[in-house]
C-alpha cells in the first residue's frame, strides 16, 4: 500500500490495522503529537482525534503497521514539503520503533528523508526507493 498526505496517513492507519497489508509506504503523511508545534504539522482533523489517539498514539501506529513477519512500513518525508510534515527526521522516534520490533522479534521500520525538491509530492527519487525495497523483499 502507498500513500501521500493524507492517503499516507490512510495507509498508516490501514497498515496498523490489517496485517495483510505487508508492504506499506507513506509518503508525508503525519508526525507523532509530540513534534506538532508548527501549524502546518498539526494536521487534519482526523490526525488528531482525541478518542483515537487514546488508544493508540502515532509510535503505536507505526509500530503496529511494521510488526509482524514479513512486514515492513516505510515512512518517507520530503525534507523541504512547502505544505506539511518537513524536516529531517532521523533519530527523533525511528530509534524507538526499531527497538521495539526488535524486542517483539519481527517487522521492518524505516524513515528515508528525499531531499531533491521543494514540493508536496512523490519525487522520482521517492519512487526509486520504494521500488528498491519492493525488490528486497
Amino acid at each position: 500500500m502507498l500513500g501521500i498526505s493524507g492517503g499516507g496517513w490512510t495507509t498508516v492507519l490501514f497498515s496498523a490495522i490489517d496485517d495483510k497489508i505487508s508492504q506499506n509506504y507513506s509518503v508525508v503523511e503525519s508526525f507523532p503529537m509530540f513534534m506538532r508545534s508548527d501549524a502546518k504539522n498539526i494536521g487534519d482533523y482526523e490526525q488528531i482525534i482525541p478518542e483515537l489517539y487514546s488508544i493508540a498514539n502515532y509510535l503505536d501506529l507505526y509500530i503496529l503497521a511494521s510488526f509482524g513477519d514479513d512486514r515492513k512500513h516505510i515512512q518517507i518525508f520530503n525534507k523541504n514539503d512547502p505544505c506539511c510534515f518537513s524536516g529531517d527526521l532521523r533519530g527523533i522516534f525511528d530509534n524507538d520503533i526499531q527497538v521495539n520490533l526488535q524486542e517483539l522479534g519481527m517487522g521492518h521500520y524505516e524513515i528515508f528523508i528525499d531531499e531533491t525538491h521543494f514540493e508536496h509530492k512523490i519525487s522520482e527519487y521517492s519512487l526509486k526507493i520504494i521500488q528498491n525495497e519492493i525488490k528486497d523483499t
